[in-house]
């Protein structure tokens, strides 16, 4: 075995000649295939396993650093960041208004309150709201744009039949007088209906069910929602969300909405703010 020199200078001489090679795959006086050895570039003859100098396994190649392992705590920076940032309330608040889903800014909303109904709801700023009342009990109406206002004039049912410009939301006192269903239950009185809907819809009209007859809880009151795809005579497609609340004092509280596209979100926010008063 040979061994290494006494000075800390890799070998650069042929193994066999001792003529310079370095950097050259053969020596240019003698013609002995020879290599470099990967840690500390010294000169090594064909048959050597370990270099002669630092004792590296000739067969591994160069030696690499330990920090060449970096890159990959490199590469992860930019994908932890942008998971923090999604996960943020800035990107939260980023996607829902790329998706226009969620609830409007607080600045771009106001707080509508209605005694007659007893009600409070939260409603973007900008719709008005319009009071009636139809068979003695009273109702609101909500509107994104004033001229839909004809259309609320008459009965809260006839608002399945109406073509609005923009959204129309209407809150009011529910007379339900069919005899074979329990009117203080929710979920009965809107899955009967809604059943009556989509057996026999309107002349004109196609209707299917968006989200089926459910359960739910608005304003920590007991509920039946559900929501509808109406296609009328033109072609128009509309939404119509419904939903019937447990008043505190007694009977039901009937929220219907009939809406485009656009404004399903605002309408969706609309009810779920709802709080009964009495």
């Amino acid at each position: 075995m040979k061994l290494p020199p006494l000075a800390l200078t890799a070998p650069s001489l042929c193994p066999r000649c001792d003529a310079p090679a370095m950097f050259v795959d053969e020596c240019n006086q003698c013609a002995l295939p020879i290599r470099q050895c990967g840690s500390c570039l010294g000169v090594a003859g064909p048959f050597d396993r370990y270099c002669g100098f630092c004792g590296h396994e000739l067969v591994l190649g160069r030696k690499r650093s330990g920090a060449r392992r970096l890159w990959l705590l490199v590469a992860l920076i930019p994908i932890a960041a942008g998971l923090g940032l999604g996960l943020s309330p800035l990107g939260q608040q980023a996607v829902r208004g790329v998706t226009g889903r969620g609830s409007p800014p607080a600045a771009t909303r106001a707080n509508l309150t209605d005694r007659a109904v007893g009600f409070t709801a939260s409603a973007p700023a900008g719709w008005t709201r319009q009071d009636s009342t139809q068979a003695g009990q009273p109702f609101v109406a909500v509107l994104s744009d004033p001229a839909d206002a004809p259309s609320v004039a008459g009965s809260p049912t006839s608002l399945v039949t109406a073509t609005p410009k923009g959204a129309v939301i209407e809150v009011g006192r529910a007379a339900i007088t069919d005899p074979g269903v329990d009117t203080s239950d929710p979920v009965a009185v809107l899955a009967f209906e809604t059943a009556q809907l989509l057996g026999s819809p309107p002349a004109g009209y196609s209707v299917a069910t968006v989200q089926a007859v459910r359960a739910v809880n608005l304003g920590g009151r007991v509920a039946a929602r559900t929501e509808l795809s109406l296609i009328g005579p033109g072609g128009v497609t509309y939404f119509f969300e419904k939903a019937y609340v447990s008043s505190p004092s007694g009977g039901l509280v009937l929220v219907e909405a009939l809406t485009p596209a656009a404004q399903r979100p605002a309408v969706s926010s609309f009810i779920d703010s709802i709080r009964l008063t009495r």
